[in-house]
């Protein structure tokens, strides 16, 4: 779903064979959302921002998840973060997924690592198009309130790249948190401490403070050129400042 770009995307597009796409005015990236996720005819939903990627095998182990589990509506697992580079930065892994912990803080588990099944869209929910950085923690926040079960993956699924302008860390998407943190009740933000020592200490329970002396992964460098190999024997959790 492109917003009627004038910098080449169209022409990039008409030579991508078998991609369904649009050129078109939009409201902003969820309203685009919206409107290829309505087009979508999958059984699983996805998305990826410019900074992010997948995996090698990332696909088929979700798929074979969701078909283990089938009562889980959401299935996510950690991710690598990297550098411009593709050099490791750190890894979020083992990050409980709950609506609590949502609403406390923000959504730590980063999309590019997270699933969902068609039933939640078929169920009438939609990221607000009035929102520009911060529209996945209203969506997952709405879908969990709405009682959708979640499902962690123990694996790898994909990498974020921080480049320095990610929306996540703007202005917008920090006013746009405090409005998300403006609806829980007056009881959380005076036990906000406990529920963020709550999350950590079950996030360390899921692993998610024991790291591989190295850890190998293959990431794609350019276009059209297969993924390449990287090793790095500096592997940390610690999101950078």
């Amino acid at each position: 779903m492109d917003a009627a770009s004038t910098d080449g995307t169209v022409a990039w597009l008409q030579n991508r064979r078998g991609l369904a796409w649009s050129s078109e005015p939009d409201s902003g990236m969820y309203d685009a959302l919206n409107k290829g996720f309505s087009r979508a005819s999958g059984e699983y939903f996805s998305w990826l921002n410019a900074d992010e990627q997948y995996l090698p095998g990332t696909l088929e182990k979700v798929k074979v998840a969701f078909e283990q589990y089938p009562s889980a509506d959401i299935v996510y697992g950690d991710s690598l973060v990297v550098d411009t580079d593709n050099r490791l930065i750190c890894v979020r892994k083992g990050e409980p997924f709950r609506k609590l912990y949502l609403l406390n803080d923000c959504l730590h588990v980063l999309t590019c690592g997270m699933f969902f099944r068609r039933r939640i869209w078929d169920a009438g929910l939609r990221f607000k198009p009035n929102l520009r950085c911060a529209g996945e923690n209203d969506f997952f926040l709405r879908a969990l309130q709405g009682g959708a079960k979640t499902r962690y993956l123990p694996a790898y699924l994909a990498a974020f790249t921080v480049t320095g302008k990610n929306l996540g860390v703007s202005d917008r998407a920090k006013q746009e948190l405090a409005q998300l943190h403006a609806r829980r009740p007056r009881w959380m933000t005076i036990a906000k401490p406990v529920i963020t020592l709550l999350r950590r200490l079950e996030k360390g329970w899921n692993g998610a403070y024991r790291m591989p002396p190295e850890l190998s992964y293959e990431l794609y460098e350019a276009e059209g050129e297969p993924r390449k190999k990287y090793t790095s024997t500096s592997v940390n959790c610690h999101w950078p400042a």
